[in-house]
């Protein structure tokens, strides 16, 4: 029998139930021994799971096989598209899914006195509270939580979030924080003392929802498809914004001028169109008198202000823009445990794609109609669409 035929019952059994057979047998990753490695997962842990589960679905199916192939079926029934996944592809979504479920649920490794870490780039290390770090070769750039404290002792005084590493300089993480030092070069060395993760390359998670997006005019990707694997940039965050509020045409037919002097002319200057829109609306001030920050990367807090904004809630009146995460899972577009699986990830375009789907169904405050109904109500998404939408939330 062939593996393959049952991946999606395959993936649950793993990532359901790996976790405890691993701290059953002591395992690397395990209360016994904390330290966990993604090779480790995909080169033992994984192999041997897999090869459990294809020795036990071939012997149940040893003398009966119409009675359990009727109730694996069953189970598979609602996932036939994920069933043709060949064996390799499956290895690999799997470990990379319980890798990071080992991390989110707090397993750290020990740097004993000091460990030198090498990241490739796109590659993270997260660094855990009370633990000190530095940068010593390659660059990096410092990503959190915007109300994260994290000391540089070499220079003294906090640092801002969301900024680049410098060289040789001590850093501090505070006591209930954690921050994610992002490889932004190749061979990035990083020494560290205390607790730290090591956080592979990023694989999509949400592209069913962008394709959901997408077919609303929501989001549409670029020449490049949806590249939910890189951080959005400002001016995507506020185009989408547009999107959700109904007013993109507003915007590309308006004729008035902005001040800033780095906004790309692309497309007829529509990103000049989008930019002074919002600009006279007061929905953005740019980041300086001149400067937008066009392709400056998002934080997840400026990204969830303007979602809240678009359902009608008031930065500085109804909430804090840099507690805007607290908001969001206030309202149910995040759920526990988001704001800090996100930040050790990075902010992508997939999670702008995850939150933005998500507020679809949450109510517009001014209004009490859920966002999507204002979009149909103004004509710009169709019932038909609109209850597709739904079924898709739903299912």
């Amino acid at each position: 029998m062939k593996l393959k035929r049952y991946a999606a019952t395959v993936s649950a059994i793993i990532l359901l139930l790996g976790m405890a057979a691993a701290m059953a047998a002591g395992v690397p990753g395990s209360a016994e021994d904390p330290v966990v490695s993604l090779s480790y997962m995909q080169n033992t842990f994984i192999p041997k799971v897999m090869n459990m589960i294809s020795s036990g679905v071939d012997s149940a199916f040893s003398g009966k096989e119409t009675a359990v192939s009727a109730r694996i079926e069953e189970f598979v029934r609602e996932t036939q598209k994920n069933l043709s996944i060949n064996e390799d592809m499956l290895k690999d979504r799997v470990t990379y899914s319980a890798y990071m479920r080992m991390l989110d649920s707090g397993f750290y490794m020990d740097s004993g006195p000091s460990s030198v870490l090498t990241l490739g780039r796109g590659e993270r290390a997260v660094i855990g509270g009370l633990s000190e770090f530095s940068v010593l070769g390659g660059s990096a750039a410092i990503e959190g939580g915007v109300n994260t404290y994290v000391a540089n002792v070499t220079s003294g005084g906090t640092i801002t979030m969301n900024t680049a590493a410098v060289r040789n300089s001590r850093y501090v993480v505070a006591e209930d924080a954690f921050v994610s030092v992002k490889a932004v070069s190749d061979n990035v060395k990083i020494l560290v003392c205390g607790r730290y993760q090591i956080v592979p390359v990023y694989k999509p998670q949400y592209t069913d929802m962008a394709e959901v997006l997408k077919s609303i005019n929501i989001f549409k990707g670029t020449n490049n498809g949806f590249e939910l694997e890189r951080e959005p940039t400002r001016l995507e965050a506020l185009i989408i914004f547009l999107r959700l509020i109904g007013e993109e045409q507003k915007a590309l037919e308006f004729t008035g001028s902005h001040p800033f002097t780095d906004v790309p002319k692309w497309a007829g200057n529509t990103a000049d169109k989008y930019v002074a829109y919002a600009y006279s609306k007061g929905y953005t001030k740019g980041m300086s008198t001149t400067k937008f920050g066009s392709y400056e990367p998002t934080a997840l807090e400026q990204y969830l202000t303007f979602i809240l904004r678009a359902l009608g809630y008031k930065d500085g009146t109804d909430f804090v823009w840099s507690e805007s995460p607290e908001k969001a899972l206030e309202l149910g577009i995040l759920v526990k445990g988001d704001k800090e699986r996100i930040l050790r990830r990075g902010f992508r375009r997939d999670h702008a794609v995850y939150i933005s789907y998500y507020s679809l169904y949450q109510t517009v405050k001014s209004s009490g109609m859920p966002l999507i109904g204002t979009l149909v109500q103004k004509g710009l998404v169709s019932d038909e669409a609109a209850q597709k939408t739904l079924q898709a939330f739903y299912r």
